[in-house]
């Protein structure tokens, strides 16, 4: 049930920031750039410099992971962008708006 309404959330967020943003490649620019690096850092300040020694026979898949998971979030949100989620919620959309 927490999972649920976790993921509902977020869903309901992406679609409403998607919209207001007007864009959909900038607002995944946004969050991207602003969460990428959390990882990153926390990792280097527990594992300190032997940390890239430790990534480097690796790097080319973590990269090659990281793209297709930036062009799949993408493509969850071009969808977002599109769809009533974008303009309003369910619950406050009038029945006259609906698409069915």
């Amino acid at each position: 049930m927490t999972t649920g309404a976790v993921i509902a959330g977020y869903t309901v967020v992406d679609g409403t920031g998607v919209h207001r943003s007007q864009t959909v490649i900038g607002y995944i620019a946004w969050l991207f750039l602003c969460q990428g690096p959390v990882l990153p850092l926390l990792a280097l300040a527990r594992r300190g410099r032997p940390l890239f020694a430790q990534l480097k026979p690796v790097c080319g898949i973590g990269l090659a992971g990281g793209a297709i998971s930036l062009l799949a979030y993408g493509l969850v949100i071009w969808a977002q962008a599109d769809g009533d989620l974008a303009t309003s919620p369910p619950c406050v959309r009038p029945a006259s708006s609906s698409r069915r």
